[in-house]
């Protein structure tokens, strides 16, 4: 290498600043190189936990609501028969039928059954009919009375033990009732001055007022069939 020219300028040497100068330049580098690194950081950090919060919406205050409800409601109440298991069916009970009441024909009284009478017999009977009640005889009958003072079910007639030729010649005032017998129905064929023939049973003594102002008793007759003498 050549020497250096006597009238060769040389360089200048830039005199050294004191090392405590250079520390606090370099420090201060430092720090602003390690701010902008934290600002950074922050930066990123912000937005992550935008995001997170975008993706994540917090509960609302209905929801809390409908938590403190779901937590303070009492639990139901299981029902004692188990959901699974089958139910016993409840046996229907079968209606007992009720029986229809069966209607008795009528039968017609049987001649057979009721007693003939004679005179006398028909005689005691009238004298005292509380002492023959409950008594079936066979009498024969012309009817008095049987008009709107009598009703459709009772007639007033004078008694014989057999057919007499004459109407007069029934001689034993008597009354006669359909009712509990053969029915009203029975008598509504028949009027005053008729001729009959009835199965009777003897019932008690039946009092009343007669026209003239006087009252009578009679013996009374249930009718369980009565015809027309032709």
């Amino acid at each position: 290498m050549e020497p250096l020219s006597p009238h060769t300028p040389r360089p200048t040497s830039t005199p050294k600043k004191p090392w405590y100068r250079r520390w606090w330049a370099f420090a201060l580098a430092v720090a602003v190189v390690l701010g902008a690194a934290i600002g950074a950081l922050n930066l990123s950090g912000e937005e992550t936990l935008t995001s997170t919060a975008d993706q994540s919406p917090s509960p609302t205050r209905s929801a809390e609501r409908v938590e403190a409800t779901e937590s303070t409601s009492p639990t139901p109440e299981q029902s004692p028969t188990s959901s699974s298991a089958t139910p016993t069916p409840t046996p229907t009970p079968t209606p007992t039928p009720t029986p229809t009441p069966t209607e008795e024909p009528d039968v017609p009284a049987d001649p057979a059954d009721y007693e003939k009478l004679g005179t006398r017999d028909l005689a005691l009977l009238t004298k005292n009919p509380d002492s023959h009640v409950g008594r079936q005889v066979q009498i024969y009958a012309n009817i008095t009375q049987f008009d709107a003072a009598t009703g459709d079910c009772i007639f007033r007639g004078n008694t014989a033990y057999t057919n007499m030729a004459d109407s007069w010649d029934y001689e034993h005032n008597s009354m006669f009732m359909g009712e509990g017998g053969a029915g009203c129905e029975a008598l509504s064929d028949f009027v005053a001055d008729d001729e009959v023939f009835v199965l009777a049973t003897v019932g008690p003594s039946f009092s009343y007022d007669t026209q003239i102002g006087g009252s009578t008793t009679v013996p009374t007759y249930l009718v369980d069939g009565i015809e027309l003498i032709q």
